[in-house]
């Protein structure tokens, strides 16, 4: 194994590729860092707040670059690397991106969702779901609960077309009628998205992988679970 020379982290911390790489990363909303111990004359470790690392190697010779995400197992956060990596989306992107989320904790439920614009937060929205709506579905009344306020958000503020960043399938299958809804809540929850009148793009993420703004959404919504009354025990998700 090549020593830990000090002259090799040095020059990791100078290298302009990792540094705009770290950065792509934290404006993309996947926290990383250096992994202090791990600096080597051709390689380095970047560590992802979900546990899991990436090698990034380093020809100097022919100064380029490459990266080893074989460690890596989310699917979604491995595309999202891959993109982020070769310069492709780092960022959310123009226009308003919602992420949603909802908990349930001690049989408390909440709603959560983060608005961005031009990949700059601008709207939290969080808060408690009624008990009696939400029967035995759990966190997921709390999902829907964030879809709706974050689409009564849009319409106040006469916002037409938005992306919605969701980690659970219902709510983009309720809504786009692949999924029957059967309880009171989930027809609700359709006919409401349907009736908004806003023009949705839906782009699952998947949950607890480091997203920065899926991991704020999830914040929300246990902040909102807090204030809730215990859930009523109920009816079925299906």
């Amino acid at each position: 194994m090549t020593s830990l020379n000090p002259e090799f982290k040095n020059s990791w911390h100078r290298s302009k590729r990792i540094k705009e790489f770290l950065k792509d990363l934290k404006e993309a909303g996947v926290e990383a860092s250096l992994k202090e111990d791990s600096f080597r004359d051709y390689s380095l470790k970047i560590k992802l707040s979900t546990g899991e690392e990436l090698t990034v190697y380093h020809s100097p010779k022919k100064n380029t670059y490459k990266i080893d995400l074989r460690q890596v197992k989310h699917s979604f956060l491995l595309e999202r690397l891959k993109e982020i990596w070769h310069g492709e989306s780092a960022r959310p992107g123009k226009g308003y991106h919602i992420y949603v989320d909802g908990s349930c904790l001690a049989d408390k439920i909440g709603y959560g969702a983060v608005v961005l614009k031009d990949n700059s937060p601008v709207a939290h929205l969080s808060g408690p779901v009624d008990a009696k709506t939400a029967g035995n579905t759990r966190q997921v009344a709390g999902e829907i609960e964030a879809v709706i306020k974050a689409l009564e958000w849009a319409r106040d503020k006469k916002i037409s077309k938005v992306s919605i960043y969701y980690d659970y399938e219902g709510l983009r299958s309720w809504a786009l009628g692949l999924w029957k809804a059967k309880l009171p809540l989930t027809s609700s929850y359709r006919d409401k998205v349907a009736s908004s009148g806003i023009d949705i793009k839906w782009v699952k993420v998947d949950a607890h992988t480091g997203n920065r703004w899926n991991e704020e959404a999830d914040r929300l919504a246990k902040k909102g679970a807090s204030k809730a009354n215990e859930f009523s025990g109920q009816g079925e998700l299906f």
